[in-house]
């Protein structure tokens, strides 16, 4: 697995958190 894509998927997660 690519520690990229996790890191990418977290910010992803806290932006969609953000404009929720």
């Amino acid at each position: 697995v690519f520690r990229g894509v996790r890191d990418t998927t977290f910010f992803l997660y806290r932006v969609m958190k953000l404009y929720a």
